[in-house]
């Protein structure tokens, strides 16, 4: 074994590694709120921003995930008794940490008190829009719900403002918003904070 050339291992090198396996182990974890009961993969669309640091910074997260055609249709059937009785759904006494997706509903997505980040943001539309739930801060300004993809952005507003599916909201703080549509075999999760 050459020791001399494990000892003048790049220190960078080391730091990069150490980092990658930190990002592996966060990315792994970063779905494991939602329901087993959805077998849920990897999302055909991710679009997140992030800022760890300092007062007021923003965690927006707009993921698009396919739903298996046989899990639609038990959905479908089995409607609010089928997500609500979920074991997923169950809520979690004395943990501090995300909380189930509880309170399943029918679509439309309501405005009520869940829905707008910052009451000020309410626009004159009865429909609810993203740039609602995301809200505006001073670190971000519209620009997050700018860069989702108009086509994904365009089949949200669709499904929230139609009947087919159900929503809730769980997660850190209960700020995240799940929304399934078995017709459209899609399930979108928002995260805001």
């Amino acid at each position: 074994m050459n020791y001399r050339a494990f000892i003048k291992f790049p220190e960078k090198w080391v730091i990069l590694i150490v980092i990658s396996l930190v990002t592996l182990a966060a990315c792994s974890q970063k779905f494991r709120i939602l329901p087993d009961e959805f077998g849920l993969s990897w999302p055909i669309y991710d679009l997140e921003v992030q800022y760890l640091f300092g007062p007021g910074g923003i965690n927006h997260s707009f993921n698009v995930f396919e739903l298996d055609g046989e899990i639609a249709t038990v959905i479908e059937k089995g409607g609010l008794p089928f997500l609500e009785n979920m074991q997923s759904s169950a809520p979690v006494e004395g943990d501090d940490g995300p909380q189930p997706f509880t309170g399943w509903r029918s679509l439309p997505v309501l405005k009520d008190d869940q829905w707008p980040r910052q009451a000020s943001l309410l626009t004159g539309s009865d429909l609810p829009l993203a740039g609602e739930f995301f809200g505006r801060t001073q670190f971000d300004d519209g620009r997050f719900v700018d860069n989702i993809d108009p086509e994904y952005l365009a089949e949200f507003h669709d499904t929230i403002s139609g009947t087919d599916g159900y929503y809730a909201y769980g997660g850190y703080r209960g700020k995240a918003l799940l929304i399934v549509s078995p017709v459209n075999r899609r399930v979108y999760y928002l995260f805001r904070d």
